[in-house]
């Protein structure tokens, strides 16, 4: 038990010394498991306590996190979504809620896990490397950055459904709505995965792998982006680009180098309705295949696996085939994060024999690496 104790307690200081290297503002830690070696043994006291600009650092466990509201702006950081023998998940249970009226400082959730949902009621607010359920950001926000999370979203829920107003960035995000599985996990049946009602805002849609299928069954349509619960285009500047979607588009934007494994595309008329609930003789024409798009696409041409969604070489996605920049989750210039790891430094290799004296101390080996 002594053991087991110094070992927790080592890795506890080599964590929270690589942790102030890398982050200058007050670090709080919370640690739901026992012996505990967070200052907190749960998220909620820790933003309690904390001031605006601190950052939480929440040890992986076992143990589910309970959820929490966010009322300040703050950095929350977890180990992401893989568990090994020196990493465990950062899991969540139930909701987050962040709602302010700082925009000064940034909001950020970064490498928490679980079937869980993020609702957003702030401005200037970063969503990176999570793992969750669904994401929704009410009306009237600016600055909301949606970036390389893994969203797995189903029963008719959005992935994400952005309500907003303002910059609008969502890049290199898993966004797959399962809410029915054919058995290929990149081909699900389910309505929306993408839902973007922003009026007056500038939207930038990249990267991303959008997965649904069409299941046509009320007057919205089931787009992965629908202008009745999605894009409304007719008010505002947004580009759609490097994404590869399984499924149809249903909206007017500006497209450019997107992969879209259907021939789909339903033209958004402003003040009515999704043509999609119509198809296959509503106002639907086959994907423009101007500006570098694709269309009619196997996916089994562009991934590695039906679970690895890195590129084959020489495929539709790759750099050479769309203007030097990689279509999918692993281009541009915020890449898709395997397993949530935060650019916090990760321990990787400990030994430690348990012995020593008061002469020799203790041998204690630790390795550690950060992702970028």
């Amino acid at each position: 038990m002594i053991k087991s104790f110094y070992k927790v307690a080592i890795v506890a200081l080599a964590t929270i010394f690589v942790v102030l290297n890398i982050a200058k503002a007050t670090i709080r830690t919370v640690d739901n498991k026992y012996p505990s070696i967070g200052q907190y043994s749960n998220i909620q006291t820790a933003l309690n306590t904390a001031n605006n600009g601190d950052t939480i650092f929440v040890y992986g466990s076992t143990n589910s996190y309970q959820g929490f509201i966010v009322t300040k702006p703050v950095t929350i950081i977890g180990s992401g979504w893989n568990s090994d023998q020196f990493v465990k998940s950062t899991n969540i249970n139930s909701s987050a809620t962040i709602s302010h009226t700082n925009t000064q400082l940034p909001t950020r959730l970064i490498g928490l896990a679980g079937f869980f949902f993020i609702e957003v009621n702030a401005d200037n607010v970063w969503l990176e490397r999570n793992q969750l359920f669904s994401i929704l950001v009410d009306s009237i926000h600016s600055n909301i950055n949606i970036i390389a999370n893994n969203i797995q979203t189903g029963g008719g829920s959005y992935g994400i459904n952005i309500q907003s107003r303002n910059t609008i960035n969502i890049r290199n995000n898993i966004i797959n709505n399962s809410a029915k599985s054919t058995g290929d996990t990149r081909k699900f049946e389910g309505t929306n995965s993408l839902g973007i009602n922003a009026i007056n805002s500038s939207i930038l849609v990249t990267n991303n792998f959008i997965n649904t299928d069409y299941a046509i069954t009320t007057s919205s349509g089931n787009c992965p982006v629908n202008p009745n619960y999605g894009f409304n285009f007719t008010q505002c500047t947004a580009n759609v680009e490097y994404n590869i979607v399984a499924g149809g588009f249903c909206s007017d934007a500006t497209f450019k180098y997107n992969i879209s494994r259907d021939n789909y595309y339903y033209v958004r008329q402003y003040g009515g309705g999704c043509c999609c609930s119509t198809w296959p003789t509503g106002n639907w024409s086959p994907f423009p295949l101007i500006n570098g798009n694709q269309a009619g696409i196997d996916l089994n041409s562009i991934f590695i696996s039906d679970t690895d969604f890195h590129i084959k070489s020489n495929s539709p996605a790759s750099a050479e085939n769309n203007g030097g920049t990689e279509v999918g989750i692993y281009g541009g210039s915020t890449p898709f994060t395997d397993k949530g790891y935060s650019n916090l430094p990760l321990i990787t290799l400990y030994q430690f024999d348990g012995t020593g004296s008061k002469n020799t101390g203790l041998k204690v080996k630790i390795q550690a690496k950060s992702i970028k």
